[in-house]
Parts: structure tokens; sequence; C-alpha cells
């Protein structure tokens, strides 16, 4: 878990100022998360008393002291970040910084400060409890020190996550007191500051648009027809009907009610008012969920070759052009992406047929017309 935190926190938004100066520009803040980390709990306090400042060296975020007395001869001593494990390289350098200290082995400092806060935050429990509080609350996108999903990867990187103590957190949002007031000194990733406001902000938008969180039916594949947009881990849904909601359409509460009445098997006047409102919906190009159109198509298809009904002359001239013509319907393609596709399915022998002989009747003269 420590390698994983390692990676996840090598970046991260300088948004804070930083109050002790030195060689840094403050305006840049501190942008390595742990040195970050360290300097918010005061693990520096002691150099910065003896004259330390922040400061860059060899391109990289650093604390350095002019003035150190440990070594003779070599006054610089440079203090880089804290690793996961709380400890940071300790270097020493002559005035003019061009000769390093060599000593027998690595000199190194301890941050204990850091040490507990560390630890207290990467506890599989508080992950869980960090998990639960954003599952209660879908606005809240926080997520633990040590989390690797992919928002957090992403979010470190896009600058829509921060690395923040939740006493600062709860500074913001003082709503959260109830889920968080007892963890106040926690490091958790902040992932609600994106382009477009908080996710808050976005969901409150979206629902002024008409959209609605998805259900869990509306998201899975094909079976919703419209613009689907993601708020951090929650989406949110808008139905592409013109005039209305899809279920509140008069074609499609038609071929809902030829479905639920050929329950009991293919009647005659059920399948007639199948095709028939099935036909208008294509030509109308009636944005009807994917899947729904399937199981229309494999009702059509029962109908066809239903021999009781077909002696019932149910597969009258109209009834044959219109299985005919869709099964060269185009799939369309609207403005947001999504498509859908009305053709029935090739390779049925009495179609082929059908559209074989009327090929011919069009283009041989005399040849027997019905």
């Amino acid at each position: 878990m420590e390698k994983n935190v390692s990676k996840l926190i090598k970046k991260m938004l300088s948004e804070q100022g930083v109050s002790k100066t030195g060689g840094l520009d403050k305006s840049q803040g501190i942008t390595d998360p742990n040195l970050k980390m360290a300097y918010q709990l005061n693990c520096y306090d002691t150099i910065f008393k003896r004259g330390g400042v922040l400061d860059k060296w060899g391109g990289k975020e650093v604390i350095k002291l002019n003035k150190s007395t440990k070594k003779p001869g070599y006054p610089i001593a440079v203090l880089s970040p804290p690793n996961e494990k709380c400890i940071g390289s300790l270097k020493y350098f002559s005035a003019d910084g061009k000769n390093e200290y060599t000593a027998e082995g690595p000199l190194t400092y301890f941050c204990q400060k850091m040490t507990s806060i560390v630890e207290d935050s990467l506890k599989p429990e508080f992950k869980e409890f960090i998990d639960k509080t954003r599952e209660n609350n879908p606005t809240i996108q926080i997520y633990s020190y040590g989390d690797t999903s992919d928002t957090v990867s992403k979010g470190k990187f896009n600058g829509s996550c921060k690395l923040q103590k939740i006493e600062d957190l709860l500074n913001e949002r003082p709503d959260l007191k109830p889920y968080l007031g007892s963890n106040t000194q926690i490091f958790v990733w902040n992932c609600g500051q994106v382009k477009g406001g908080t996710f808050s902000a976005q969901a409150s938008e979206l629902k002024k648009l008409g959209y609605e969180k998805c259900t869990d039916e509306q998201l899975v594949p094909g079976a919703f027809l419209g613009t689907i947009k993601k708020v951090g881990e929650v989406s949110y849904c808008k139905p592409k009907v013109g005039g209305g909601n899809i279920e509140e359409n008069a074609t499609y509460l038609a071929l809902e009610g030829a479905i639920e009445s050929l329950g009991g098997g293919p009647t005659k006047d059920g399948c007639r008012t199948l095709i028939e409102n099935y036909y208008t919906a294509a030509k109308s190009k009636l944005p009807i969920p994917q899947n729904k159109l399937e199981e229309y198509k494999d009702a059509i298809v029962a109908c066809r070759d239903n021999e009781t009904i077909k002696l019932d002359r149910f597969l009258s001239k109209k009834i044959t052009k219109t299985l005919e013509e869709l099964q060269y319907m185009p799939t369309y393609k609207f403005r947001d992406g999504s498509t859908v596709s009305y053709k029935l399915a090739t390779g049925q022998s009495q179609i082929r047929e059908s559209v074989l002989k009327r090929i011919i009747r069009e283009n041989l003269p005399g040849f027997p017309q019905k």
C-alpha cells in the first residue's frame, strides 16, 4: 500500500501559499505533497527558528539551512521531502554548494509528527468509513489517503483532487462535521473542486436542466437512450424524446400494449398492432432504448412465423410489405452520439423469398402479378 501511496502523491495542486519565505517563490506554494504535509504538521519548526527556509535544490523543493554547525566546513544543510515512511534524506554541502559531505552511510531525518497521521490515514477501517460517507453523500467527493481509484489517480494530475487535512476541510464544509468531526487530523483527498464548480454545484445545475440520478436499470448498456453525464462518481440521466418522456409517447405506449396483449401467444390483431406501430416508430425515428427494440423484434418474428395466424390471413400485402421495408431500415444516429437500429434480422427465408418475387415482378415484364 505504501508503494501505491507514493505513486499517488507525486503531484498535487499548489493552492496554498507559504508564509515562511526563502529562496522559493512563496506564490508557487509547495507542490510536493509529502513536504507540504510535513510542513503543515510543523515538522520543520526547529529548523525555521534557526534560519531555515523553503528553497529549491537540484530542481526539487527542500528545506535549507545555511548556517548549520553539525558538520564543520559544510554549513549548508538540505532536507529533502520525507517519503511514505516519514523519513527524508539529509545532506550537507560546503558554503559554495559545490562539495557534499561524505558520510559512511546515508543521513536521514524522521518526522515523528507525520508518522501517526499517515498511519491513521492509511488504516483500512478509515478508508471504509470515508467510502461509506461518500456513498451516503454523493456530492462529498473525498477519498482516503491511500485510495487508488481512477478518480484520485487522475484528479491529482488534472487539479481536481488536493491533499487536505479534515480539519481544514471542515472549515470549508462545516456541514460535514456530523460525519467527519472526530477525525480532524486525518488527511484525505478532496476531489470536489473541478472545472465547472464543485460536484454539488454541477449536480444542481444538471437537475435544473432536467437530469435525474440514473437508476441501475438505466445504466445497463442499451437500456437508456438519452444523455448521461457523470459528476464525480454519480451518473445523471436525461431522456432524449421530443415532446416529453419516452413513457408518455403514444406510439411507445401502443407498442407496450401490443407486447402485453401477446403475452398469451401471437394473435392476428395483436401482431398487426405491434408491426404497424413498430413501423411508425421506425419512420419517425423514435428514440426507443435498443433493448426494448430487440424485444419488439423477437415478438415480430414470433408473429411472422406463427402458422395459426397465417391461416387467418395475417400476412396481408400491407403487413408483408412493411416487414420487407423494416429489413432494410438504416441505423439512426442522434446528435449526442447515441444510435438505434430498427432493422429486422436478415436471413429470414419467407422475407427473402417475398423480396425476391417483388424484385422479379418489378423488373421482368410478363411475370405473373398478384
